[in-house]
């Protein structure tokens, strides 16, 4: 199970909820390391051949807030289902 407060903290800070439905993405979840190693942010990506793509702008857009990229490969379908139950939630508060 994912920690979407977590994980729509994550888009808000590095992407946006629109670019990660668009581009079948999702960032996961933070790992800390011990310094003077940089903490890690894992993403998730639906189409790992798309990385090629994609890769360089999520690194440095995420460069610029001191952490590493790990990413992982994850079906499109869950990441879809998660984007799709941090949309309703974001609904419901409103």
């Amino acid at each position: 199970m994912y920690a979407k407060q977590e994980i729509r903290s994550l888009i808000d800070n590095h992407l946006s909820l629109q670019w990660c439905r668009e581009n079948v993405v999702i960032p996961l979840r933070i790992e800390n390391k011990n310094p003077p190693e940089e903490s890690i942010l894992i993403i998730a990506v639906g189409n790992i051949s798309y990385l090629g793509t994609i890769g360089k702008f999520i690194q440095e857009r995420v460069k610029t807030t001191g952490l590493n990229c790990y990413f992982t490969e994850m079906l499109p379908e869950k990441i879809e289902e998660i984007l799709e139950s941090l949309e309703v939630k974001e609904v419901e508060n409103e």
